[in-house]
């Protein structure tokens, strides 16, 4: 097979992960391939680390969008801060312009817990058990018989 076909067959692998083709679907066009199994484990891992560098760059991306949100976010809110500051400076609890109307008024009652140990029992909420899966899992590895619970160990493809 030469270098344009084996491009083209990996591209199309690659087009489809892209428009979001479901698993069956990549996995018959994988399965069509010709290639020896040497040279189509190569070409997967390929697209693997593709698709890996994708999702971190993605990732990557995520977090820098999080960021600049947060500080739009941090700089309306300091603007509104400023400009309510401003109004009450001047008495002024309504403000009518051309395209916007202000108005301060109150919120939402919100609560605010002074000294929690005064507060009475039957307003404390007692959280349901949990697991301790950390000390299950090493009372079965030292051999302990934990009833309701065994170790299982599966096996997972390492690309290097």
């Amino acid at each position: 097979m030469n270098l344009y076909t084996l491009t083209s067959n990996y591209t199309q692998v690659l087009d489809l992960i892209d428009e979001g083709a479901e698993m069956m679907c990549l996995q018959d066009t994988l399965d069509s391939l010709t290639d020896a199994i040497e040279d189509k484990a190569e070409n997967i891992a390929k697209i693997i680390k593709t698709i890996d560098a994708e999702a971190v760059a993605l990732k990557t991306e995520e977090k820098r969008l999080a960021d600049r949100r947060k500080s739009l976010e941090n700089r309306s809110k300091g603007l509104k801060d400023y400009l309510q500051s401003n109004l009450e400076t001047v008495g002024l609890k309504k403000l009518k312009g051309k395209l916007f109307s202000f108005n301060i008024q109150k919120n939402q009652a919100s609560l605010h817990i002074v000294d929690a140990d005064k507060i009475p029992i039957h307003y404390w909420v007692v959280p349901e058990p949990i697991l301790d899966n950390a000390s299950i899992k090493e009372a079965l590895k030292e051999g302990q018989l934990v009833e309701g619970a065994n170790l299982t160990q599966g096996e997972s493809l390492r690309i290097r």
